[in-house]
C-alpha cells in the first residue's frame, strides 16, 4: 500500500517470540510505578516493541505505531467482593506506561494510530 501512494518507507516485521525485554527496559518501566509481570504477555510485548523502536528508529522522520489495545477487565464473572481487588487505577497507569515506553525519549515524532481491523483506502481522482 505504501508503494501505491509513492511513500518511501522501511517496514520492519518483528518476531516478538524472541528474548524478553532487557533488564534496563524493565527497570525503566518499574520506575514509572508499574510492576513488570513476566507472565503478562501484553506488557512484555509492549516493552520489547518499545526497545525495537528506540534501537531502530533514531534516523526516522516519523514513527507510525499501532496503539496497543488496553487490557480488558471482565467483571461479569467476578463476585462483588473480588471485583474490589481489580484496581482500575493500576490498569490505567500500566496502559499509560505502555504508551510512554513506546514513545518517550524519541527525536522523531510518533504517530499512534488505532483502527477497527478493516483496511480502508480512499482515493480521490
Amino acid at each position: 500500500m505504501l508503494d501505491k501512494f509513492r511513500i518511501e518507507a522501511e517496514v520492519l516485521v518483528l518476531d516478538m517470540s524472541e528474548a524478553p525485554p532487557s533488564e534496563e527496559t524493565q527497570k525503566h518501566f518499574e520506575e514509572r510505578g508499574c510492576i513488570v509481570d513476566t507472565n503478562n504477555a501484553l506488557t512484555m510485548m509492549n516493552l520489547k516493541l518499545g526497545e525495537y523502536i528506540h534501537q531502530n528508529s533514531s534516523s526516522a522522520c516519523l514513527i507510525v505505531v499501532t496503539i496497543p489495545i488496553p487490557q480488558a477487565v471482565d467483571t461479569q464473572d467476578v463476585s462483588e467482593e473480588d471485583s474490589r481487588d481489580i484496581d482500575l487505577i493500576d490498569l490505567s497507569k500500566q496502559y499509560m506506561s505502555w504508551l510512554e515506553m513506546l514513545s518517550s525519549g524519541l527525536t522523531p515524532p510518533v504517530l499512534l494510530i488505532r483502527g477497527n481491523q478493516e483496511n480502508v483506502i480512499t482515493i480521490y481522482s
